[in-house]
Order: C-alpha cells, then structure tokens, then sequence
C-alpha cells in the first residue's frame, strides 16, 4: 500500500514557529495563572500587549544599532581625517626641509650655474610641473677659422636665440634645441617693458621706498593657461592638453678679467685714500692739541670736522639672462596661483643669490689677491732695504781700507 502524505495545515505550521507558538504558549500559561472570567478577552489583550512591547523592543534595538553605527562611522571619519591631517602636516613638513635643503645649498654655493639642473627637479616636485627646462639667451654661432680669436664665434649682428641647456628628465630631449625670437612668444620675457602713461610716479624717494621696492621684486614671466588656445606657441613635440609658464631669470655677473683688474685698481685706491685720510685725522688731532696748550681758558673747541667717507667702487657686471620653463601638458589643467607664487618667488631668490655669490667670489679673488701683492711688496721692501745696508757697510770698510793704505 503505498504510503499517503499527510499535509500539515498552514495554520499548524504558522503556530509551530518559535516567535509564534512560543509567545501563544506564554500568553496560555499567563491566562491559566490569572484565571480571568473571560480567558479570550484576557489572552487578547496580552498578546496584543506583548506585540507592542516587542515593536517597542524592536524600535529600540533598531534605533540604538542605528546609533552605534552613526558614532562608528563618525568615529572613522574623524580617524581618518586626523590621519590625512597626519598626513598633510609631515608631508609639510618634508616640504619645508627639503626647501631649507636647497636654499642652504644655493646660499652656500660658489657657482650658481652648478646648480641649475637640480634647480629644475626642484620646481618640479613642488608644483607637479610635467617638465621643467632652462634655456640661455645667447649669440648665435657663426663658423671660424683657426687663426680667428676667442670671441669670433659670437654674431653680434644676429638677434639672439634660446638655447636650452638644462631639463628634467622627461624633458631631456630639450637639451641643445634652440628658439628663436619668430618662434613661439618665451621670448617675450626678454623684451624690454614699456612705460605705462596711465602710470602713477612712484611716491617717495628714501631708503626706506626703495626697501619696500626690493621686497616685491617679480621677475617677468608669461602665462599661457590652455595652450592648445595660443595659436602662437611653439611646441617641439606634439601639443597636448595644459598650461605654460615662461619666467625670465636674470643676474649681474662680475668674474670676469676686465672686472677683477679694474676692482683690484679701485680696491688698492680706497686702501691709499684711507691710509692718508688717517694720517691726516692725526695731524688734525695734533694741531687741535697744539692750539689748545697754546689758547689756555680762551680755548674754544671747534666743530667736529666731518671726514669723506671713502668706499670702494661698484663692480663692473654683465647682465646674463636665463628662461625657467614649466609646463603642464598632458594633465589638462592650469597651474594654481600658489604653484606660479612659489615658481616666482624661488626663481627670484636664486637670482639675488647668485648676483651676490659672485660679488662675494670676486671680493675674495681680490682679497686673496692684495695678500700676495702684500707679501710680494714687503718682500721687494725688504731685498731692497738689505741691498741697502750691504751697499752702506761696503762703502764704510773700503772708505777706512783707503785710509789705511
């Protein structure tokens, strides 16, 4: 006989449930306990009541996950920002040393000109430039002949060109190319600025406008922020999408022989003029001091003389213009005005610094310099001053000789 199936009754299954047949049994157990005159009514309204109480448990259990969730995630939230501002001040901090580090080297520099290379990973790294590459305004080269002198290579007539001397890596293949003044606007730069009409003169003349002038010194500099716009641009590879900035770097250069020749003469000059003017302060002071013995009570005391003061020339210089390049191509956006600030400002810095080191060298070259023509002049002084007393006793033992005989 085959084996009926027996169906349970939804209703049975629906009791048999734990969150069901459990609280009926409760609300059964419950009724029995109180004995109430009307048992229906009485499990009723217990299992209505326990339906409240457990949505009320419910509500709570849900409202309170819902709140440990919320401070959970505001808990992670607030680590992780302190630890991107973690993050945000030891990558600062990095960035200050490392521009302590380089300013220290260029300040402590005795060529600038070693420098540059390193100059442009600088300014890379902190701008985020795509490439950076310096170029040299310079004669143009014409060929030579072997019996021609050091300079016949210059074309003084030729307009000058940009020659890129130094770059980033990615930017290598720069390195030798040249620009001339019909390609592209970099040289711009180098053009001298015209006088504003509109322009208001300056107010004041003291010491103290012209410090205030230094302290806003900005190199000149162009600005290109969409260059695939700029139908003049120049480009040496295919254009992509980006910025340009193009700023001039220019210094006073002095180590050169004619310089050092005519610093030396001024500088040997100053130290006669100052040797006499002190030898006339003494007699000054000593003919004061003879008319006072001499005047007694009428003396009167005369107003302080006023002596020049006598300082040295200065240097003769040559003006050497560079370009700083930076681009952004490729990245599709402008550089911000914090990244041109900081480009503006260092290669402003490195300028000053580099008309100063060379001032400070050829100072040295000339100190060093006046040592030897010291120890040479004492030395010819004093062969001079032996020869001198040889001569004198010789003269002395063949006059008493001549005696004798």
């Amino acid at each position: 006989n085959p084996e009926v199936e027996i169906k349970e009754n939804p209703d049975i299954a629906y009791i048999k449930r734990d969150d069901i047949g459990l609280v009926i049994a409760k609300g059964l157990a419950k009724t029995y306990k109180a004995q109430p005159q009307d048992p229906v009514d009485f499990l009723a309204k217990w299992l209505l009541n326990h339906s409240n109480v457990a949505n009320e448990q419910d509500k709570q259990q849900e409202s309170k996950a819902k709140t440990q969730e919320l401070k959970d995630r505001k808990s992670l939230e607030e680590q992780n920002k302190a630890k991107e501002k973690e993050e945000e001040l030891k990558k600062e901090k990095e960035n200050r040393v490392k521009i302590e580090d380089f300013k220290d080297r260029v300040e402590h520099s005795e060529d600038l000109s070693d420098h540059l290379q390193g100059f442009t990973s600088y300014l890379q790294e902190h701008t985020g430039a795509t490439g950076v590459y310096i170029g040299k305004l310079i004669k143009p080269f014409k060929k030579i002949t072997d019996d021609d002198n050091d300079t016949a290579h210059e074309d003084p007539e030729a307009p000058e060109i940009i020659k890129y001397i130094h770059a980033t890596p990615d930017h290598d293949f720069l390195i030798d190319k040249t620009l001339n003044p019909d390609q592209g606007l970099t040289h711009e730069i180098f053009k001298p600025e015209e006088p504003k009409e509109d322009e208001a003169p300056p107010e004041g003349e003291g010491e103290g406008d012209k410090e205030k002038k230094e302290e806003k010194k900005v190199p000149k500099h162009s600005f290109i922020e969409e260059v695939v716009r700029e139908h003049k641009m120049h480009y040496f590879r295919v254009p992509r999408l980006g910025s340009y900035l193009a700023v001039e770097l220019k210094y006073d250069s002095c180590l050169n022989q004619e310089s050092f020749d005519k610093a030396f003469e001024d500088y040997l000059d100053c130290i006669n003029k100052k040797q006499e003017q002190e030898r006339e302060k003494l007699e000054y002071q000593e003919k004061l001091e003879d008319e006072k013995a001499n005047a007694g009570d009428d003396w009167q005391e005369p107003e302080p003389k006023e002596w020049p003061e006598i300082k040295e020339k200065l240097y003769e210089t040559s003006e050497h213009k560079y370009v700083v390049c930076l681009d952004t191509l490729g990245q599709d956006r402008p550089f911000t005005e914090e990244e041109k600030e900081f480009v503006l400002e260092n290669i402003q810095y490195y300028s000053d610094n580099w008309t100063k080191i060379e001032n400070s060298g050829l100072k040295k070259d000339i100190e060093e310099r006046y040592k030897t023509f010291q120890k040479d002049k004492d030395y010819i002084e004093g062969e001079n001053a032996n020869n001198l007393a040889a001569e004198e006793e010789k003269f002395i033992e063949d006059y008493f000789d001549g005696l004798d005989e």
